[in-house]
């Protein structure tokens, strides 16, 4: 493995055979999330054939370098471990826009501690929903949160598989 220093003290890591990428300037980009912990990605400045300046995520050249193509307008890479500055090949895989959402963590607001759940004040009961597609789904309530959290877990087993979280 092969560490790239970022700027804002981070770091990136990416596999001995990407190491020929350690050699440009990389810095660390940062980008508002509301998962907890996945706000980091790495970037470099490039300039396009039309002379206009564009940033460049590492996540992206690497993955294009295991497809051996560019990747189209639309697809994403996912960090398995949803470690956005963990650029090793056995972390990243093409995704949905979807797919990615649904390989994240539960948000910074969550306060019953699972993802998918929340308490609904006005029945007194906890609520699991999961968003499929963009939409989100309610999964019903429940009398207690090991109920919801099952159910939702089940869900994201079903609708999102290889990309639910946690996996």
């Amino acid at each position: 493995m092969t560490k790239i220093e970022l700027t804002q003290d981070q770091t990136a890591t990416i596999d001995s055979c990407d190491a020929d990428l350690s050699a440009s300037r990389w810095y660390a980009l940062f980008e508002p999330s509301k998962a907890v912990g996945r706000q980091f990605y790495a970037g470099r400045n490039i300039t396009l054939p039309n002379g206009k300046q564009t940033t460049q995520r590492l996540h992206r050249v690497v993955l294009r370098r295991v497809l051996g193509r560019v990747l189209k307008r639309g697809e994403q890479v996912d960090h398995i471990n949803g470690d956005g500055l963990d650029n090793t090949r056995a972390n990243l895989r093409l995704a949905t826009p979807s797919q990615n959402g649904a390989n994240r963590d539960m948000n910074k607001s969550n306060k019953s501690g699972v993802k998918g759940v929340s308490w609904y004040k006005p029945t007194s009961k906890w609520v699991a929903t999961i968003s499929i597609n963009g939409k989100r789904k309610s999964l019903g309530y429940f009398t207690s949160l090991a109920e919801a959290e099952t159910a939702y877990l089940t869900a994201a087993a079903l609708h999102h598989g290889e990309f639910r979280w946690p996996s």
